[in-house]
């Protein structure tokens, strides 16, 4: 079982590639977890259970090196919020071209999601 909320490490590959969990990824670091972007990631990881898997990754290891490296994230892209598909291995960045990653509330984030799940983001 996978928790609501999780950072990517090696033990969470199965869940998002092996059994093709649409999944969430904030790229960024570590010492930002209090930031209200981040407040607003965690809440929409409850209110949004089962639509999708939420996962965060700061770069320190190894795998989330390549995960960012997969995503196209750079680490000056820090913190900007991608998802992936992997039945297509679509990849989506939220806010766009513009990134607004610092924006990100429960109801854009949610928003976000249905835009996925319905095809049309």
């Amino acid at each position: 079982m996978v928790p609501t909320l999780f950072k990517f490490t090696e033990e969470e590959i199965d869940a998002i590639f092996g059994q093709q969990q649409n999944t969430l990824i904030l790229f960024m670091k570590e010492d930002q977890q209090s930031e209200p972007w981040f407040k607003a990631f965690e809440e929409a990881s409850k209110q949004h259970k089962g639509k999708m898997l939420f996962s965060y990754s700061d770069g320190t290891v190894d795998i989330q090196e390549k995960l960012a490296d997969f995503m196209g994230v750079q680490p000056a892209d820090a913190p900007t919020l991608r998802a992936i598909k992997p039945s297509s291995m679509s990849k989506y960045r939220f806010g766009g071209a513009d990134d607004k990653t610092t924006e990100l509330t429960v109801e854009t984030l949610g928003a976000f999601i249905d835009s996925i799940i319905d095809g049309t983001a």
